[in-house]
C-alpha cells in the first residue's frame, strides 16, 4: 500500500501544474518551461535575421578586441550567466575587481561599437 507521502507529492505537483496552467494559459509537463512561448513567437523576417547575425558579430568582434581577462570576465557574465561572485571565487581573487573589469570590459565595447558602427 503506497504511503501517504506519495499522496501528497502527487498533490502538491496537480497542483503546481493546476497552478501554473492557469496562470500561464497552458503548461505542459514534458517540455522545458517556456516552451509553448517559443513555438507561438513569429519567426524573424530575413531581414531581421540578417541584422541580428549582424549585430552578433559586431558584438563578438568588440569582444575579441578586450584584454583576455576582460574579455573572459565579460563572456563569464552575461554570455554565460555567472554573477559576480561566482567569477570571483572562481578566479581568487575580490568581486570588486571582477564588477570594475566588467564595467571597464563594456565601456571599451561600447566605444569599439561606436567606431566600427
Amino acid at each position: 500500500m503506497p504511503c501517504p507521502f506519495y499522496y501528497f507529492i502527487v498533490r502538491v505537483i496537480c497542483t503546481s501544474y493546476k497552478r501554473q496552467k492557469r496562470r500561464n494559459g497552458e503548461c505542459s509537463l514534458d517540455t522545458d518551461p517556456g516552451f509553448e512561448a517559443d513555438v507561438l513567437r513569429q519567426p524573424l523576417t530575413p531581414d531581421e535575421y540578417i541584422e541580428a547575425r549582424e549585430t552578433t558579430f559586431a558584438l563578438y568582434d568588440a569582444l575579441a578586441q578586450l584584454p583576455p581577462t576582460q574579455a573572459r570576465r565579460v563572456y563569464q557574465h552575461y554570455l554565460l550567466g555567472m554573477s559576480k561572485a561566482e567569477i570571483a571565487a572562481a578566479e581568487g581573487v575580490g568581486r570588486s575587481r571582477i564588477c570594475c573589469s566588467v564595467e571597464r570590459g563594456l565601456a571599451a565595447m561600447k566605444n569599439n561599437l561606436k567606431k566600427s558602427l
